[in-house]
């Protein structure tokens, strides 16, 4: 695996000049009719280029609709969105905590449009003007747990159709939607570490600058990239649809156990890549889990199962590692009182649901 951040791309924030002309802007608009103003977009999170424009959000005391104006100063476009104050409350309310349990799925049901929002606003840098300038936004931490919980979501449809196709051999569909499940489950991980963005064109560089993403990020960049010819297709397909799965199950499983608080101070992503030990439990790469406030469910192919706490984090653990290393992982990760006796139960447990194998056997 590469060092750390040897594939980085340079950040690019905003700058002073152009955060200076952001507050212009805002005031030669709206004066004094702004309770406070943001910078949103690529470049308040690090991901700006050459041509990307100055997003900001102002929030305004009157329930005129969200609109948008552009103004262009030396050749920079600068888009000036005004949110009315109810409607900022709104989202900062609806992402206050983390409500989404399996009889209530509602906070995670956003549309493209209010998922982009809410997430822009969670990450807003502040220009600190207006007559509130600290003005609250949707928590981040609630944030981040709704996006990983779509995220499995998505990763969990797209390793059905994974499955659906190889049983009739689309072997092109098999292997589109195990490559979208990895990016579902990149982008877990990446939000376990509060980097968030909503859309794939940064997929990569945000990858590149992620210190647990970074040190795999060869290994991943051949899982998904790495030419597959048509001629011997059929075992290709076999081969690389569930690799790509067991990799987006493992990093999805990752964020929402390990990763659910954040992942600052915590323990790396596990070995995704090398050959599993004899007789190591692993993963069935068709089956993922999902949070909710309530507990784990890992969705597979027509099933599903209601999973513990501990049950989740010890299936999010089967990565090729044998017994001894697993238990080893356990006491010094989970639980130091633990028995390997225990864990043998657990693993046999969710073998005979149809949710792990063991290697070679």
């Amino acid at each position: 695996m590469a060092d750390n951040f040897e594939h980085r791309i340079p950040d690019r924030q905003v700058t002073a000049a152009e955060r200076a002309e952001a507050v212009r802007v805002v005031t030669d608009v709206l004066a004094d009719d702004c309770e406070a103003a943001f910078i949103v977009g690529s470049l308040s999170v690090g991901l700006g280029h050459a041509e990307s424009d100055v997003d900001i959000v102002a929030v305004r005391g009157d329930a005129t609709a969200d609109r948008t104006r552009q103004h262009v100063v030396d050749g920079r476009r600068f888009d000036l969105l005004t949110v009315s104050t109810a409607e900022w409350t709104r989202r900062t309310e609806l992402m206050s905590s983390y409500r989404i349990s399996t009889g209530d799925r509602t906070q995670g049901n956003l549309d493209h449009k209010e998922m982009i929002k809410v997430v822009r606003y969670a990450v807003a840098t502040r220009l600190g003007i207006g007559r509130t300038p600290e003005l609250a936004g949707p928590d981040l931490d609630t944030v981040a747990r709704v996006m990983i919980y779509h995220h499995s979501q998505q990763a969990s449809s797209f390793a059905e159709d994974a499955y659906g196709a190889l049983a009739v051999d689309d072997h092109y569909t098999a292997l589109a939607a195990a490559d979208e499940a990895v990016k579902a489950g990149i982008e877990a991980v990446l939000t376990a570490e509060r980097s968030l963005y909503v859309g794939p064109k940064f997929l990569l560089r945000r990858a590149a600058r992620s210190p647990l993403l970074a040190p795999m990020f060869e290994s991943v960049w051949a899982l998904r990239y790495g030419q597959v010819p048509l001629d011997g297709l059929a075992a290709s397909a076999a081969r690389l649809a569930p690799e790509r799965l067991f990799l987006a199950a493992g990093l999805i499983a990752f964020a929402a156990t390990t990763g659910w608080d954040g992942t600052t101070g915590g323990p790396a992503l596990p070995d995704f890549f090398s050959p599993a030990r004899p007789g190591a439990p692993l993963r069935d790469p068709f089956h993922g889990l999902m949070r909710f406030t309530d507990g784990f469910i890992l969705a597979g192919p027509n099933i599903a199962y209601e999973l513990t706490d501990a049950m989740a984090l010890l299936w999010s653990r089967c990565n090729g590692a044998d017994l001894a290393q697993l238990h080893a992982e356990f006491v010094r990760d989970i639980d130091p009182d633990v028995t390997v006796e225990v864990l043998e139960g657990a693993l046999a447990a969710l073998h005979g649901m149809g949710v792990i194998s063991f290697h070679g056997n």
